[in-house]
């Protein structure tokens, strides 16, 4: 089991990381669709007079949900494209209109542990993030027969974090 080999992290290695989200397909699903569920059915409700009062109105319509990674490690970098695919596969069933962001922290920051190696996998992380966001009607699939099918490009927007200017 996996579990033994992932005691803290992936220790950047990217196909440990996805293996481990194979793995845990079924769960990780359950987990999107219950977070998802519970907010379309308590959104607001229990500050809606704070709300009001300040004149906000909750959308229960739209949900946003944002997956954070580094692309320099291995648990975010090697599971970033299929938590987006997943993501949007379970909002498209459970709720009426979704929008899925990645927030990606670039290699800057992880300078100390192992540089080369958090440059490499963020090299190999964009290049792929790059193929998946063009319109190549990707068709991706986790388990059978139980599984959702994740449709072309895995996120709607995607935005970079570094810790360094190199301008």
């Amino acid at each position: 089991e996996f579990r033994r080999v992932l005691f803290r992290s992936a220790g950047q290695i990217r196909a440990i990381a996805r293996l481990y989200l194979f793995d845990k397909y079924p769960k990780l699903r359950g987990r999107i669709k219950g977070a998802l569920n519970s907010l379309a059915s308590n959104a607001g409700n229990e500050r809606k007079e704070d709300y009001q009062r300040l004149g906000l109105r909750v959308d229960t319509s739209k949900f946003r949900i944002v997956v954070i990674a580094s692309c320099s490690g291995g648990t975010g970098a090697g599971s970033s494209l299929d938590l987006g695919w997943i993501a949007k596969a379970v909002a498209r069933q459970e709720v009426s209109s979704s929008q899925v962001d990645l927030v990606m922290f670039l290699p800057a920051g992880y300078a100390k542990a192992n540089k080369e190696r958090t440059e490499a996998n963020a090299y190999a992380t964009l290049m792929e993030l790059e193929t998946t966001m063009r319109d190549m009607n990707a068709r991706v699939q986790w388990m059978e027969p139980d599984s959702v099918i994740g449709k072309g490009a895995p996120f709607d927007d995607v935005y970079f974090v570094d810790t360094a200017n190199l301008a």
